[in-house]
């Protein structure tokens, strides 16, 4: 089995190394840096000696480093091991602040947590419980700041399973033997963890919560930590500045000031619908019954009433200028017919047919009037 520097030093971003195994793409070190992807944190990512490691796992071997090609590596050779160092650091922070985060939740709200997972963009903590409130919510964030602001020291230790067991730890031992990795958030936390973490919570950063969902009975929160957050923070300052701009409104009041637009969007949308069924019910009134095919730049959606009620039933509709729509009011058999030769896509039933076209629209009309008058 290699030797494990990851957890020597979390900090240490190279080491020489040879190569013990080729699997595949799997390749096997003597000892290594990178850490392999578990407990919902993604494995490190990195070179040897230039060639691209891009994922790193644990197997039945040891920690397979996954390259993207193996062509030209060897048993025997020697290198550095080298990690992408922002990827790695990045997870140190977001696995340091989820296990402060859940913390928090079981201290503060009795809220224990069920599932973790790590992205690049936020953590997820899956809660045993309810959707908290805003107010917890703030409390949690306004425990985290000052966690960090306090700079608890974080470290790990091994113990044995008994020992464990009497601690009554907020998290239950999820590994078999006898030796159990637990890490510690001095003053916060103690958990079961084989992980890569920060020294200090001071080095977490900011730390804000994004959104949440329902799943499988418990509430996923989602949350964004260190560069995330902050970047996060400076998008949402940005567009409230500018939608503050847009509205001549102060920042606070633009939530207000756009229910207001919205509400104003929403009358107009209906006085307008309204305006489309009468104008296009005065236009079916002028339609001739004999009448195969008729072209307009009223929306082909408030024709379908007005065209029953007026008992059409055989007769195309083209939408004119940039509405590239059709309405089609006949039997099946013609629609078919219809939508083969005029390149319709679309559908419908019970004598009322409706898509788009692709053909100029004089061409339908052209081929159209052909096929009913035979020309």
């Amino acid at each position: 089995m290699e030797e494990k520097l990851y957890y020597v030093d979390p900090y240490l971003r190279s080491t020489d190394a040879e190569i013990t195994a080729i699997r595949g793409s799997e390749v096997y070190f003597d000892r290594t840096v990178f850490y392999p992807e578990a407990g919902g944190q993604p494995g490190d990512k990195g070179l040897f000696n230039g060639y691209c490691i891009v994922d790193t796992k644990k197997t039945l071997y040891g920690v397979a480093h996954i390259f993207d090609s193996v062509s030209g590596l060897s048993v025997g050779m020697k290198g550095i091991l080298c990690l992408d160092w922002e990827h790695r650091y990045a997870f140190m922070e977001k696995h340091s602040a989820q296990h402060l985060i859940s913390s928090l939740f079981y201290n503060l709200l009795k809220i224990g947590t069920v599932a973790v997972h790590l992205s690049d963009e936020y953590v997820s903590i899956e809660l045993d419980g309810e959707v908290p409130s805003d107010n917890d919510l703030y409390r949690i964030e306004d425990a985290v700041e000052a966690a960090v602001r306090k700079g608890a020291r974080i470290y790990s230790k091994s113990l044995s399973r008994k020992e464990v067991e009497d601690m009554h730890l907020r998290r239950s031992i999820k590994v078999e033997g006898d030796d159990i990795r637990v890490v510690f958030i001095d003053g916060f936390d103690a958990v079961p963890c084989g992980g890569v973490h920060l020294s200090s919570t001071s080095e977490i950063g900011e730390v804000s919560f994004f959104s949440s969902e329902t799943i499988r009975g418990h509430v996923r929160t989602f949350w964004l930590v260190g560069k995330s957050a902050k970047e996060e923070r400076r998008r949402n300052r940005e567009s409230c500045r500018k939608l503050s701009a847009l509205l001549s409104e102060k920042p606070w009041d633009v939530v207000p000031a756009v229910e207001k637009k919205l509400a104003e969007m929403e009358s107009l949308k209906t006085a307008l619908r309204h305006s489309y069924e009468k104008l296009a019910a005065s236009e079916v009134a002028s339609i001739p019954s004999c009448c195969r095919f008729y072209r307009t730049s009223t929306p082909l959606e408030f024709f379908r009433m007005p065209l029953k009620k007026h008992g059409f039933e055989d007769i195309l509709l083209l939408g004119d200028g940039d509405r590239k729509e059709f309405l089609y009011i006949g039997n099946e058999q013609a629609f078919k017919s219809l939508k083969e030769k005029l390149l319709l896509r679309g559908g419908g039933r019970e004598g009322m047919y409706q898509g788009s076209y692709s053909i100029p629209a004089d061409e339908i009309e052209k081929e159209f009037l052909g096929m009913v008058y035979g020309k």
